[in-house]
């Protein structure tokens, strides 16, 4: 017999060896999966009289994930339980591993106390510019061992809790919050959450409360590879009256003028003002008091106060007892203001804090010529040689005299353009070009006359350093000849110049 034949016999006899072997095993362990599985289901069925409730929520303001289930026996007259599962961001990248392991087979407990009352620590509220007091518990900590840990709090009463990495600041409720209770706080029950915390990172646990005429008491026992020790804190948030800086003046007829809308040389259109210039040395919650013997509007700046641009840098406007975060080293401006109609009168600014405290006066415009804002100006008239227009049919009885300008500018930055005439003329701002058939193509904004504007227009608008803009000035009324002057007034540079259309 050839000897290849020989072989392919032998390997078909030890296959069919291997199956019939094979057979009797396969069959022996799926019978016992099925004895498993019907334990199994007779475990489940004896036990359908519990009933599990689920769902999935976000923390709010952290990049967690909460899974929450609350188990109830209908049988047994007990507490319920809140398990919360977390699983935070690593605020700290450089502290994660690079091969993270979690899965930790010894588990060690600790179990903590914690009375909260009228003899607590206390802040006000979440913000110390309110006198509501929350009273809390500041419990700082850390781990040895990056895994997850298991918090499980128990109270009687009505409470709040926050887990912060790094710090926490009453001013800055949000800022470093990995997660907190549910709408704010969990009632008399158990609630248990789950984190997963890392090394080389400091933890803030706060438990707060409002209500100072109970006595609150809260347990903590903590699960996971490390013992857990909580040191109490005092938050610090500043002697708000420890520093102190005050200022006396009054507003006078001697006292600076900006100009509103109208021209200058009309003492209706005075604004009196005083400014007060301050900064600060540490980034806190500071007082700021008004006293005033006349009706005087107060408004606080961010930055510097822009005589004709009054609404930008505005923060806030004041009057008597008010509270507001400073920075540090960053300028502010406090704009003391009276109309033609107001009587004048003395006042005081008084600013207390936690830091050092600047308070200066300084004027922010001696006239409309200061140095600081330069400008731009062009003077012409409108006559019957100017150029034409028709708005109207018929056309010759429906001339309207009109005269364009280029406006360019260094910086992009807001602008305000005046424009002074002897008779009624609208000024219209176009983008690029101009087309006097086609008066609505590119057009920007117009300003029209009103009946007590005394023929003064202002057009303040944001202006781009790399635009050319046309302002066309037209007559409001047909055949109308007369003077005009336009002025441009800003921190930056200008020009004006005709151009034909």
């Amino acid at each position: 017999m050839n000897p290849c034949i020989k072989v392919g016999i032998i390997f078909i006899i030890l296959a069919i060896a291997v199956i019939i072997i094979t057979i009797p095993t396969v069959l022996s362990i799926r019978k016992k999966k099925n004895q498993n599985r019907s334990k199994d289901e007779t475990t489940i069925s004896n036990n359908s009289q519990n009933t599990s409730v689920g769902y999935t929520t976000n923390v709010p303001y952290s990049n967690s994930s909460i899974i929450l289930s609350t188990t109830m026996n209908n049988s047994t007259n007990t507490r319920s339980i809140i398990n919360m599962t977390v699983t935070t961001m690593q605020p700290m990248m450089s502290h994660q591993p690079n091969e993270l392991n979690t899965t930790i087979s010894s588990q060690k407990s600790s179990y903590h106390l914690y009375n909260l009352n009228k003899n607590s620590n206390s802040f006000s509220s979440m913000s110390p510019c309110n006198t509501f007091l929350t009273y809390y518990e500041a419990l700082e900590f850390n781990v040895s061992t990056t895994a997850h840990y298991n918090f499980v709090f128990k109270s009687d009463q009505y409470m709040n809790f926050y887990f912060y990495h790094d710090s926490f600041h009453p001013a800055f409720e949000y800022t470093n919050l990995m997660v907190r209770s549910n709408n704010g706080g969990f009632q008399p029950e158990v609630l248990s959450i789950q984190l997963l915390l890392y090394t080389m990172t400091k933890y803030i646990l706060l438990m707060t409360v409002s209500d100072h005429q109970t006595d609150y008491i809260a347990s903590i026992n903590v699960t996971g590879p490390d013992i857990i020790d909580f040191i109490s804190k005092n938050i610090s948030i500043g002697d708000y009256s420890n520093q102190r800086a005050y200022e006396q003046s009054a507003l006078t007829e001697q006292s600076p003028v900006i100009c509103d809308i109208r021209s200058c040389s009309n003492s209706l259109s005075y604004i009196y003002y005083e400014t007060l210039q301050f900064s600060v040395s540490v980034t806190e919650y500071y007082h700021i008091s008004v006293i005033s013997t006349a009706f005087y509007s107060v408004h606080l700046y961010n930055g510097r106060v822009r005589p004709f641009f009054l609404e930008k840098n505005i923060g806030h406007s004041m009057y008597g007892r008010n509270c507001f975060i400073f920075e540090a080293l960053k300028i502010y401006n406090l704009l003391i203001m009276k109309n033609h109609d107001q009587s004048f009168g003395n006042f005081s600014i008084t600013i207390t804090g936690a830091g050092d405290i600047s308070l200066f006066p300084i004027n922010i415009i001696e006239n409309l010529t200061d140095t600081s804002l330069p400008q731009a100006q062009y003077t012409s008239v409108l006559t019957n040689e100017s150029k034409s227009i028709c708005r109207e049919d018929p056309c010759p009885q429906s001339v309207y005299y009109y005269e364009t300008i280029r406006i360019n500018v260094s910086t992009t930055d807001y602008y305000a353009i005046y424009c002074n005439s002897s008779i009624a003329i609208v000024i219209c701002l176009y983008n690029d070009t101009f087309h006097p058939e086609l008066h609505q193509e590119n057009l920007i904004k117009c300003v029209y006359p009103t009946v007590t504007n005394d023929y003064l227009y202002v057009l303040k608008i944001l202006l781009l350093s790399t635009t050319d803009y046309i302002l066309v000035i037209e007559t409001r009324q047909i055949k109308m000849i007369g003077s005009f002057t336009v002025s441009i007034i800003s921190d930056h540079p200008a020009t004006l110049s005709k151009t034909v259309y």
